[in-house]
């Protein structure tokens, strides 16, 4: 037995979704992930929190965890991914994991009770001046009001986004006020309560990913988006290369949260100023990696490593 072996707990929505499947199911970034975890911690623990026990007796220093049948094994660091759908189990199992000693990787605050989401992130980069203005309503008599005040306000063209991480799926740009009209009774037609969230569209002369491990640059490329698309996404269609912008790098890393693992996407305005997109705690990097030519998983799991020694 590797008497330096530690463990490394990987949570994450894609793994639940396949659980009990072979690993060649996982994607790009939980299979590199799991790789490099078994090189440099030598055990990999794959959690899912849907079939997670806990125990709080009384009078115990810590919790006790059961998970598929038999007790949960010490965990000294734990990653996560996308966080959909896993709710209640995901919350409690990180904490409780906390109490343990584990090395939470993300923030115990992004761990809460529903999907990943755009909201906090947006108010606290309006609140830092380095955002896009954002509009946001929740139910379809304040997004009318919401489409009223913007109408009037000409605020057009404006995009539409999911509020959830969907690799640029789902958004969608609005030229006008009856575009806004019609995209607002469509979005609300099988539902009385979501989160609407609408943006300026904002022409960047470019646009970059830069890949954060608790606020220590991983690296930079630049994005370009597919020909039509709104959205610079590889997932789009998106291509990405190599580039020399420690200008951009510092801003990213100075104005974007220095915990856990971010993909930061940044636009460059025609004046020169900088927007931060999009700060994603689950960025995907198989193109980001081949552009690169670098394994952001090993470089991820090689810096967790070292802040257990």
């Amino acid at each position: 037995m590797n008497r330096n072996a530690r463990t490394l707990g990987l949570i994450s929505s894609p793994l639940v979704n396949s659980w009990g499947g072979p690993e060649d199911s996982f994607n790009y970034e939980e299979r590199r992930l799991i790789e490099a975890g078994r090189e440099i911690y030598g055990n990999v623990l794959l959690i899912n929190p849907l079939l997670v026990a806990i125990e709080l007796p009384r009078g115990s220093d810590t919790p006790r965890l059961l998970h598929d049948g038999g007790p949960l094994p010490p965990v000294d660091s734990l990653i996560v991914r996308s966080t959909q759908r896993l709710g209640d189990g995901l919350a409690a199992t990180v904490r409780a994991l906390a109490l343990q000693g584990c090395d939470i990787l993300d923030p115990l605050t992004r761990q809460g009770h529903g999907r990943g989401s755009k909201l906090t992130t947006s108010i606290r980069r309006f609140k830092g001046g380095v955002g896009s203005s954002t509009f946001l309503a929740f139910s379809r008599p304040a997004a009318l009001d919401l489409a009223k005040t913007l109408s009037g306000a000409d605020r057009f063209p404006l995009v539409a986004k999911p509020v959830s991480g969907t690799g640029g799926r789902g958004i969608v740009r609005l030229d006008s006020p009856d575009d806004l009209r019609r995209y607002v009774r469509e979005f609300y037609r099988h539902k009385k309560k979501a989160t609407l969230m609408l943006q300026p569209f904002e022409q960047f002369i470019n646009e970059f990913r830069v890949i954060t491990f608790f606020g220590e640059s991983l690296g930079i490329a630049h994005k370009t988006p597919a020909k039509g698309a709104v959205a610079a996404n590889a997932a789009q269609g998106g291509t990405f290369r190599p580039a020399d912008r420690p200008d951009v790098v510092d801003f990213a890393c100075r104005n974007a949260d220095k915990t856990g693992i971010l993909g930061i996407d940044v636009g460059e305005t025609r004046d020169g100023s900088f927007r931060i997109i999009e700060a994603n705690r689950a960025p995907k990097w198989q193109a980001f990696d081949k552009a690169l030519s670098c394994n952001t998983a090993e470089t991820i799991v090689t810096l967790a490593r070292k802040r257990l020694e």
